[in-house]
């Protein structure tokens, strides 16, 4: 899969009755808002280590890392 095609929440064919059931609050924090960070968190490192895997086999070029970056500092522009 692109980096570009890549969606990191929500996930294809989750089920979030099942998931927001299992997630537990932590101290001051909405329960769907600690869903979507940990959905974010596992689906980014997902996302990071299939790239670094990438990289060690010699299927793409070590420019991953730079995009990964660049898509993140837009998005946190596009937020801001």
């Amino acid at each position: 899969m692109d980096l570009a095609e890549e969606y990191l929440f929500p996930l294809p064919g989750d089920s979030d009755a099942e998931t927001v059931a299992t997630l537990r609050q932590q101290d001051g924090q909405y329960e769907m808002f600690s869903h979507v960070e940990k959905t974010l968190r596992q689906n980014l490192q997902r996302l990071v280590l299939r790239e670094v895997e990438d990289i060690h086999s010699g299927s793409v070029a070590l420019a991953g890392d730079s995009l990964l970056a660049g898509a993140l500092s837009m998005a946190l522009c596009y937020i801001h």
